[in-house]
């Protein structure tokens, strides 16, 4: 599953289920504006402006190798059963899900806060009940999202020959 196929997916049930013929903005950050950047790319006249926050045209090979850990932990789940579970294999997917963490914060923050191993385990232990109890997540729905992330390059968008500049340059949302 690529990106382009879940925005593929979006437009269709907005613009057809919905009946929307077309978007002010779209707005997303991290995977929310490659989104938004592969609706502008996919269906230009579609959006008229995208706001893209903390993404990018394409995933770069350090957070390719994240992702794709990500998704082995899942995979890793005994109850995963290929992505044909009946029950969610939910530790393998907080487990998951708790590799995102870091990314939520500032260095910084982490220094500043986190300034003894009883916070970090409170620290932990609040982000794994967010993952497993407050929002808990399906896991292959997140498993494909990886997918898509890790592999997304916004130059492999048919007709664009992998060329990244050509493609945004192509974009009409302002």
């Amino acid at each position: 599953i690529t990106a382009r196929d879940w925005v593929n997916a979006d437009y269709k049930l907005v613009k057809d289920y919905l009946g929307i013929d077309h978007l002010v903005a779209a707005i997303g950050d991290s995977i929310g504006g490659i989104t938004s950047l592969q609706l502008a790319v996919s269906h230009p006249d579609f959006v008229k402006s995208i706001i893209p926050i903390g993404s990018t045209t394409h995933t770069n090979p350090r957070t390719q190798l994240i992702l794709r850990h990500m998704k082995d932990i899942i995979a890793l789940d005994p109850g995963w059963y290929g992505g044909m579970y009946e029950q969610n294999p939910s530790t393998g997917l907080a487990l998951a899900l708790m590799e995102l963490t870091p990314w939520l914060y500032s260095p910084a923050f982490y220094v500043e806060t986190l300034t003894t191993s009883e916070k970090v385990r409170n620290f932990q232990s609040f982000w794994n009940r967010v993952w497993t109890v407050i929002a808990p997540q399906d896991a292959r729905d997140i498993y494909y999202q990886l997918e898509g992330w890790a592999e997304f390059n916004i130059g492999d968008t048919p007709g664009f020959n992998g060329d990244i500049k050509s493609t945004l340059s192509a974009i009409t949302a302002k």
